[in-house]
């Protein structure tokens, strides 16, 4: 499914690129730069999707899966699409999670995991290369020269984000238990007086920020209590090496790209980060049978 909809995204930017086409686009998304969002609501979330996809894919090609060709495939699908979404915080999120990824691989003293890792690496860095020599790469490059010389002060996107989360911590005290509602802050709040002629739907996107305002203080502590318990689940699992391990990594990396991403574009009001976090879920439980049957036998 993540490598569909990773094409789906790639197709429809070649078509914009090549045609003038608008399907599957946010035209001007990024100030005069369109970026390509597949089916999802927006490109970030699309980046953010197809870099939890992609070391997905990274965790099952690294511990040897069957098909290593098609899985490998896969990830650099997906990586080629997190990359065409021009999302700063998916690439980020990419690069600081295949890192941990990669030095976990270590202290195990499985080498030949390591060597699978870098193998992916120089794969997706010979992908990163060709793609750097097109105005795709000029993109990202721009985009993250901006991030770092100019900081989040001046970078327009950044700025609607604050924007919205300035006004929602203003707004969290009134309702700070039970907090004011899903997507309330589009009903109190206006941002044309800020930014004057804008006409998009606000959001607040930082999940904890969001979470705070729209479920108060139950809503937080009731999904990182979730969040947590799905750690401590996955590390008891890992650490076990039970015989489903890799997807057991590639899910929890995942999340880890979640948890990142979301800080900026929050995505937990919509239906896909859940559907992870049930495969998670699920496929701790089948570990836990799993264990339980080997222990008895």
């Amino acid at each position: 499914v993540g490598t569909v909809e990773s094409c789906c995204g790639i197709i429809s930017y070649l078509s914009h690129q090549m045609f003038g086409t608008a399907f599957g686009m946010v035209i001007e998304m990024y100030g005069d730069v369109s970026a390509p969002q597949g089916t999802m609501v927006e490109p970030n979330l699309f980046g953010a999707y197809a870099a939890a996809c992609a070391v997905g894919f990274l965790a099952l090609f690294s511990a040897g899966a069957r098909m290593r060709r098609l899985v490998l495939a896969g990830f650099l699908v997906t990586s080629v699409a997190m990359f065409l979404s021009f999302s700063r915080a998916a690439f980020l999120a990419f690069v600081i999670v295949a890192g941990w990824m990669f030095f976990r691989s270590k202290p195990t003293g499985n080498r030949g995991r390591a060597k699978k890792l870098v193998f992916a690496a120089i794969g997706l860095l010979l992908v990163v290369v060709v793609l750097g020599a097109t105005k795709a790469g000029a993109i990202v490059q721009q985009r993250l020269t901006e991030l770092a010389s100019s900081g989040l002060v001046q970078d327009d996107t950044a700025m609607v984000r604050s924007f919205a989360i300035f006004e929602a911590v203003q707004d969290i005290p009134k309702h700070p238990i039970v907090g004011s509602g899903s997507s309330s802050l589009q009903l109190t709040f206006d941002l044309s007086q800020y930014i004057p002629g804008w006409d998009r739907p606000i959001w607040i996107g930082t999940w904890a920020i969001r979470v705070l305002h729209d479920s108060g203080i139950l809503g937080l502590v009731a999904l990182t209590g979730f969040l947590v318990s799905l750690w401590l689940k996955t590390r008891s699992g890992l650490r076990s090496k039970v015989p489903h391990a890799a997807i057991l990594l590639g899910l929890w990396s995942g999340t880890l790209i979640y948890t990142f991403t979301f800080q900026a574009t929050d995505g937990t009001i919509l239906a896909f980060p859940w559907i992870h976090f049930g495969l998670l879920a699920s496929d701790r439980k089948s570990t836990r049978l799993n264990s339980s049957h080997i222990t008895n036998s």
